[in-house]
């Protein structure tokens, strides 16, 4: 079992609504700490700014793009509205999964860019998170069965080094499907630097949320990290795996092989 089709639904929705009510990118840029004239992030900058194998580790993978695409859209219900369009065509992303079955824990990273500038960055962010903190609770169903139930939470606090702007969204509940009903983690944080944007995406079948949590925001450092120092003209900072400590739930399996009883 894999979630990667409603992450990216999420992740669009992130990226999608910037671009598309204030979009991201454009006349400005950051070079060595001052605002200059400049044109929108060149895709293969902001390929040099995703994450990538070596922020996670020896445990995961990177996704095989044309199986996501096969996945159908989970229904998150408020947290992916459909009028949300998808990024503009400068945008670039990369997702990864764990190697072990179901490929869990998932982890998604894209760069937003687009034609607008800080000012307008800025106000897009606001109104994102304005929209999405009404966005409390999640309780669906999708045509196959599968139940999702989440309570959600969202805050601007910017702990992410170097970022101007931030918008954190957290869904913790569970996840059901033939009976069974298992705990799901799901966090998303969209980070500004002037009219640019990384988001970085972190869901797992957990009741831990403080592992999350640190995997998270270990990652979203990372990506912030890389994407300043794309802007700035600087070099890229060392890479380092950031989950080799995350110890992977075994719910599923517990679930699958119960204890015999003697």
């Amino acid at each position: 079992m894999r979630l990667p089709a409603g992450a990216l639904a999420l992740t669009l929705v992130l990226t999608g609504a910037l671009t598309s009510s204030c979009t991201l990118g454009g006349p400005t840029a950051v070079r060595s700490g001052q605002t200059t004239q400049s044109s929108t992030l060149p895709n293969p900058d902001a390929q040099r700014a995703l994450l990538t194998l070596g922020h996670l580790s020896d445990q995961f993978e990177v996704d095989d793009e044309d199986e996501d695409q096969e996945e159908g859209d989970a229904d998150w219900g408020c947290l992916t509205p459909d009028d949300v369009a998808g990024g503009g065509a400068d945008d670039v992303e990369i997702s990864f999964s764990a190697k072990r079955d179901p490929g869990l824990p998932g982890v998604f990273n894209s760069v937003t860019s687009g034609a607008g500038d800080a000012a307008a960055a800025e106000r897009a962010f606001d109104a994102l998170a304005a929209s999405f903190k009404t966005c409390t609770s999640v309780h669906t169903k999708d045509d196959d069965g599968t139940a999702w139930d989440f309570d959600v939470t969202t805050d601007t606090t910017g702990w992410a080094k170097g970022g101007d702007q931030q918008i954190n969204v957290v869904a913790i509940g569970t996840v059901g499907m033939s009976g069974v009903e298992l705990p799901l983690d799901i966090r998303m944080s969209l980070v500004r630097i002037n009219e640019i944007a990384t988001m970085v995406g972190f869901f797992d079948l957990s009741d831990t949320p403080r592992a999350t949590r640190t995997a998270h925001q270990r990652l979203i450092g990372a990506a912030t990290a890389r994407l300043r120092a794309v802007l700035v003209g600087e070099k890229l900072p060392p890479t380092r795996p950031l989950l080799e400590d995350y110890e992977f739930s075994n719910v599923l399996e517990e679930l699958l092989s119960p204890t015999q009883q003697v």
